[in-house]
């Protein structure tokens, strides 16, 4: 295991931590696998990230988690069965990700006043924004 996996592993469990929730081999593995991850990804993709693992997590415990994980903000899902790790601190809304159709890459603002300012934009707007995706072509 390198550093970064090992620190992961160490954010991940506090996470866990602090929402009350056990740190399942599943949860972690999950957590791990969006973690690394450079794009959005499926329950499907997860589930081959798990590799043998998978073997003992039942898919149906893998959408389970997601659910329960993008309930507490954990995870968004940005796109249909598509699936990010949060990098923004925890309980701070919105959540606005930008999205590249050419690559399919996913980058969530992190910047509060940038944040800030889609939202009262949203807002003036009267735009009702579900899934928080800003697209560029």
């Amino acid at each position: 295991m390198n550093q970064a996996e090992s620190l992961s592993i160490k954010v991940i469990a506090r996470l866990l931590k602090e929402h009350g929730l056990k740190q399942t081999r599943g949860r972690m593995e999950i957590l791990r696998i969006l973690l690394f991850a450079d794009l959005p990804i499926s329950q499907a993709e997860i589930v081959d990230g798990l590799g043998q693992k998978s073997a003992s997590i039942h898919r149906a415990s893998i959408y389970r988690n997601l659910i329960q994980l993008k309930k507490l903000g954990i995870v968004h899902e940005v796109e249909a069965n598509r699936y990010v790790f949060c990098k923004r601190k925890r309980n701070s809304n919105p959540h606005f990700f930008l999205y590249c159709a050419a690559c399919n890459k996913h980058m969530e603002i992190e910047d509060d006043p940038i944040a800030d300012k889609i939202s009262g934009l949203l807002k003036k707007l009267t735009f009702l924004s579900i899934n928080h995706s800003i697209s560029f072509r």
